[in-house]
């Protein structure tokens, strides 16, 4: 399954990149581009390279072979500095509050003072800046790291798990928080283990699963055509006769309490009339919507057998 068609010069290349230890191969000969203003997913459960990939990306971890290659102003050890980024969790003080924390995550970064309302306004937190750290939430704190990361205003953002351990109220503002650092065109790079969260926020995505890469592209191709119509009437057999006539080139599939549509299809409000004009009578017609979920479960299922 290869790399879609790229609209801009990727902002990262990574060639044959790989990270043994000892006789354990974390990961394994990796290929793959990120587009420049993407939010990219890495998606794997735990232990599939994930982390190990971020650390080499971040010059953390010396990969053992292979290479990778920013498309960032300056030279290779000055790069660093256009990428902000969220491995572990950072070091905040509980007696300060979140602004004096930021000041001092500014200071270290040489970052520009404005920078910290800007930021907290960005994350959320502007109300609540004077309030000591301890007091925050844990979704508030995620927030702090995500903008303490965003304070030198880089170009891209790396996230490790960025909502792990969140309630679903934090995992909600974590994930609209992604979308809209992404909407201001920086590239985000986040490596995840829930299907939800790349389907929700990634534009494109790579699987990966004990270090190897079973899947590269975008999350709309992935899904495809995975929308489908659900419908039903009183004469169910009538109702199957008049779509096979109507539109051949569909699958249909008699469930056990409705029919299943699924390939091209009118819209709801066409097929509706369509089928009324034959003498059917719908009980039920709605689009339901596909998930990742199934088509991962395939990939991992395909590199298994593969």
């Amino acid at each position: 399954m290869g790399l879609r068609p790229l609209s801009a010069e990727p902002i990262l290349v990574l060639s044959q990149l790989t990270k043994r230890w000892g006789r354990h191969m974390a990961v394994d000969a990796i290929d793959i581009q990120v587009e420049r203003g993407s939010i990219f997913g890495l998606l794997g459960p735990n232990g599939s390279g994930k982390t190990t990939t971020l650390g080499m990306l971040l010059g953390v971890l010396q990969p053992s072979s292979g290479s990778y290659q920013w498309d960032l102003p300056g030279q290779p050890h000055e790069q660093r500095r256009h990428i902000g980024a969220i491995l572990e969790h950072p070091c905040f003080y509980p007696y300060m509050t979140g602004s004096q924390n930021l000041e001092l995550a500014a200071t270290i970064k040489e970052a520009a003072p404005h920078r910290i309302d800007e930021v907290l306004h960005l994350v959320g937190l502007y109300e609540r800046r004077h309030d000591k750290y301890r007091t925050y939430s844990l979704g508030m704190k995620q927030r702090l790291a995500i903008g303490a990361a965003l304070l030198p205003d880089p170009e891209v953002l790396i996230l490790d798990e960025p909502t792990n351990g969140l309630d679903p109220a934090g995992i909600v503002q974590i994930r609209n928080l992604i979308r809209d650092i992404g909407a201001m065109g920086k590239t985000i790079i986040l490596a995840s283990h829930l299907l939800d969260e790349v389907q929700r926020v990634c534009t494109d995505f790579m699987v990966l699963r004990r270090g190897q890469v079973l899947y590269v592209g975008s999350v709309q191709a992935a899904l495809g055509d995975k929308d489908y119509v659900i419908l039903d009437a009183p004469d169910r057999s009538g109702l199957i006769t008049a779509l096979q006539s109507l539109v051949p080139e569909a699958d249909i599939q008699q469930m056990a309490e409705y029919v299943e549509l699924r390939g091209r299809t009118p819209d709801l409000s066409q097929l509706n009339r369509l089928l009324h004009d034959q003498g059917v009578a719908l009980s039920r017609l709605s689009r339901e919507s596909g998930s990742l979920e199934q088509e991962f479960l395939a990939i991992l299922d395909q590199g298994h057998h593969g």
